[in-house]
């Protein structure tokens, strides 16, 4: 299980969009889910409702850009941004 190492930290205007049913929801007021430890969207879904492979991929996106204890320096974060935002559609 991955610890949520924002927990507590989330911005009261924040607002994060559920992977499974594609809502909006504000993770500060959400509930934690005691399996995967994800927040859940208004509907209740959470990371036990995504595949594994697209957890695995979620996981690696938030570990790169959102933990603030990785080693990427600022240039390599916005490179990869870059990268995605560019290369979104040659890649699906």
């Amino acid at each position: 299980m991955n610890e949520c190492k924002r927990e507590g930290n989330f911005r009261s205007h924040e607002k994060h969009i559920c992977f499974y049913c594609f809502s909006k929801f504000s993770p500060g007021i959400s509930e934690t889910c005691d399996i995967c430890n994800w927040k859940k969207c208004l509907n209740g879904h959470c990371g036990c409702d995504v595949s594994k492979e697209t957890k695995i991929a979620l996981d690696k996106f938030y570990d790169l850009f959102c933990d603030s204890k990785n080693n990427y320096s600022v240039e390599t974060k916005n490179v990869l941004y870059f990268m995605i935002k560019t290369y979104w559609g040659y890649c699906l």
